[in-house]
């Protein structure tokens, strides 16, 4: 960031969620979510499991992919502790309407 502010009201967008999934169904759930993003044409950019038939003190699920057009980022982890997964979606710099009805990308130089 270099302290420039642009006053065409762009912005990016977080959101995060935790959920409740058993250290043993973290992979299951990578699968799908994989299965099902890919599918939706992002490409992986992060990909760990948690070791089968091997306990571990801390589950080390881990995703990341990015839709290549659209720039959107989905990450999905395991959280500090047991039992616990988090999902946070982010995106791209986007641009408020002006006559259309969803926000779009800023073209860049």
């Amino acid at each position: 960031m270099n302290g420039e502010k642009a006053s065409d009201g762009r912005y990016t967008l977080n959101y995060g969620v935790h959920a409740d999934v058993p250290d043993d169904q973290q992979n299951d759930v990578l699968h799908k979510v994989r299965d099902l993003l890919t599918g939706e044409g992002l490409t992986v950019t992060e990909y760990r499991e948690n070791p089968v038939g091997t306990p571990s003190a801390q589950p080390i699920v881990a995703f990341s992919a990015r839709h290549p057009d659209s720039r959107y980022v989905v990450d999905v982890d395991s959280t500090e502790g047991h039992n616990r997964m988090s999902l946070a979606v982010r995106t791209p710099c986007l641009i408020p309407p002006s006559d259309s009805a969803s926000p779009s990308a800023p073209s860049t130089p």
